[in-house]
């Protein structure tokens, strides 16, 4: 917490905020089941944007950490208008260089996607 108290002494504001389900978040309603990984991401993806558009928050720099990472990143690509910055720290599901054989090179473009829409310009 000592971080984030820090960065709110050097940005306007800062929203903190657990996934479904982690953390200190309400669970997800029982009658939740996803069959596939775009389910489930599509859940997380749509889930955020709920927030965001409560929250009233129009274009903002995202931070992920671990699986949030992957999530912002999921987030990031299918909303890239309001995604000034992504930062991803320690993101889960991401690899460390995009460029490594085993991340298919649908994979690959979707990251550089993401990170070229968030590049100031």
């Amino acid at each position: 917490m000592h971080s984030l108290t820090a960065l709110v002494h050097c940005l306007y504001s800062v929203y903190a905020i657990d996934l479904l389900g982690f953390g200190r978040s309400s669970r997800p309603a029982a009658d939740f089941s996803a069959t596939d990984v775009a389910a489930v991401e599509h859940f997380f993806v749509d889930s955020f944007e709920r927030w965001r558009a409560a929250a009233g928050l129009d274009k903002f720099h995202l931070l992920g950490h671990s699986f949030g990472g992957y999530v912002a990143c999921a987030y990031a690509a299918n909303n890239h208008s309001r995604v000034e910055k992504l930062l991803l720290a320690s993101p889960f599901g991401v690899p460390e260089q995009i460029s490594r054989p085993q991340v298919s090179l649908a994979s690959r473009q979707c990251y550089l996607d993401v990170f070229a829409s968030c590049l100031p310009g």
